[in-house]
């Protein structure tokens, strides 16, 4: 089993403006690509443009009136790259469930790959049990600890 690097993610920047421009430009119709390149100006006008006109990748809602956050097709801790077919603008309500799950698939991946979870606890602290041990139960409770609850119970009832 291969044991993946874990991969550090410090704060986020910014996406710079013209990796934004190409995720929109690959993300909208041709024809409206076709008539902002037509027009020219500067990147920032063609990518306010195209915002207009931009919607998002799951919902299909226009990205105008909702907002719009980039989100990585295949996240980067999990392997993933800054290249523009890696990345698609989103609302914020689906980009939030997207990562959401994006958390859990990272998750499991570290419990398979040994680096959290019962695996690496183990791995660490050694097996608790030797072979000649045996388990503790908690036994039966003693007459006090009875009447204790029976008492409770009876308390619990009046209320």
């Amino acid at each position: 089993m291969t044991i993946r690097e874990p991969v550090v993610i410090h704060k986020r920047k910014r996406l710079p403006l013209g990796l934004r421009y190409e995720v929109l430009k690959r993300q909208c119709a041709p024809e409206i690509v076709a008539e902002v390149e037509k027009k020219g100006g500067k990147l920032k006008d063609k990518y306010a443009k195209l915002l207009m006109k931009a919607t998002c990748a799951l919902t299909g809602e226009p990205l105008i009136i909702t907002g719009v956050e980039y989100d990585h097709i295949k996240p980067l801790v999990l392997g993933g790259t800054n290249e523009p077919e890696n990345i698609r603008a989103l609302a914020p309500k689906p980009h939030k469930e997207k990562t959401k799950d994006d958390i859990k698939r990272k998750s499991k991946a570290d419990r398979q790959a040994g680096i959290t979870g019962q695996y690496a606890r183990r791995n660490r602290n050694g097996p608790k049990l030797r072979s000649n041990q045996k388990l503790n139960s908690r036994g039966f409770p003693s007459k006090e600890e009875r009447e204790r609850a029976k008492a409770w119970k009876e308390e619990r009832r009046e209320q």
